[in-house]
């Protein structure tokens, strides 16, 4: 049975959420920088599965979108999307997703099939139900949170029973 996720989608020098909506994906790895454990950011993906709803947020910003998962995660030499192996000449040239490729702090990415608009902003906290519920981690169960999910219902105008 599909689960609902609050999914964080960074937006920095390695990927942007601009690719994420346009070729259909949320990711997460790195984390050599921020020096914590290879890992530690991309695992976090490893518990979606086909048909969960993530609801998608930027910090700062707010909820961006809401998607359903096409397939499980997988790092960024074996990702297929569109039918099509990942290459880097894919994504913007801003993004860096295959800095680390070789190694185990490669990014991981997650297809995802957009059930609604994106929303493109760099504005602090104009995205959809800001300040109700944000969490540091990559991915988050959005179970004991009704009010969130009354709120992305009513701004995305979408019904996450029809899903779920």
């Amino acid at each position: 049975m599909p689960k609902l996720y609050f999914a964080n989608c960074g937006d920095g020098p390695t990927r942007k959420w601009n690719d994420c909506y346009k070729l259909g994906f949320i990711s997460a790895g790195q984390g050599n920088l921020q020096n914590v454990a290879a890992g530690y950011f991309s695992n976090q993906l490893k518990k979606l599965r086909k048909d969960d709803i993530l609801a998608v947020y930027r910090n700062k910003i707010g909820y961006v979108g809401i998607g359903q998962v096409i397939d499980i995660a997988s790092d960024i030499n074996s990702t297929i999307l569109n039918g099509k192996l990942v290459t880097n000449d894919i994504f913007s040239s801003e993004s860096n997703m295959f800095n680390n490729y070789n190694n185990d702090y490669k990014e991981w990415l997650v297809p995802v099939g957009w059930l609604t608009k994106g929303i493109f902003t760099t504005e602090p906290g104009k995205g959809k139900c800001f300040g109700i519920y944000a969490k540091s981690h990559i991915i988050a169960s959005l179970d004991n949170q009704p009010k969130l999910r009354k709120c992305l219902e009513k701004e995305f105008n979408i019904a996450f029973a029809d899903f779920l």
